[in-house]
């Protein structure tokens, strides 16, 4: 939130006043852009697997941000991601995509920080080598899954799907690290491929 301070001086039965706002940011979250499925019922994001991570969530209404039990990525490593989708009844094709704030700049960059990409009615995995250097610093990762095409950006809300974000601890990390100045990165996103018989 933000609060105004207001001074008053008085001085030789003179008044002078000053005001200036401080912004107080509680909420390490509200920095990310917000996203969330508009709707979640028939199809949702029902596991993320990587680097330590693997959540088994069902529905969270369009949205969650899981903000403990961080995974945990070393640069120059390599980790497979796995992620599932769930459904209410039918099956359906979705599209994913998934962003890495690598600089822990509070932003995704929907280009240089997408690490992959894919499409599928089934669980799909890829295998992602991460940047040659990484700062020592908390930061995110934001799964998108959208139903009738791929969502448009890291801030996107699909109208059939789910939007779930991770903290990553990266290069030993602790759960919380003071910010300083970022660096950019620059991503090649790579390709999720389906597990068993599916459609590519």
């Amino acid at each position: 939130g933000v609060n105004k301070i207001t001074y008053a001086v008085q001085k030789d039965g003179k008044s002078d006043t000053c005001s200036f706002n401080i912004t107080v940011d509680c909420d390490k979250e509200s920095v990310y852009c917000k996203a969330k499925g508009l709707n979640s019922t028939y199809m949702y994001i029902n596991r993320v697997q990587f680097a330590g991570i693997d959540t088994i969530t069902g529905d969270n209404g369009g949205y969650k941000f899981f903000n403990h039990a961080c995974g945990a990525i070393n640069a120059g490593q390599t980790y497979p991601i796995c992620v599932s989708p769930g459904f209410l009844t039918s099956t359906y094709k979705v599209y994913w995509k998934i962003w890495i704030d690598f600089n822990a700049d509070g932003f995704f960059d929907p280009v240089t920080e997408e690490v992959v990409y894919g499409f599928g009615t089934t669980t799909m995995c890829a295998t992602l080598t991460m940047p040659f250097s990484l700062p020592k610093k908390q930061t995110r990762m934001r799964v998108i899954m959208s139903y009738s095409g791929y969502p448009t950006s890291p801030c996107h809300s699909p109208l059939y799907g789910e939007v779930e974000d991770y903290c990553i601890l990266m290069n030993g990390a602790s759960e919380f690290v003071p910010e300083n100045d970022p660096t950019p990165f620059a991503f090649n996103p790579v390709q999720l491929h389906c597990l068993g018989d599916c459609e590519e």
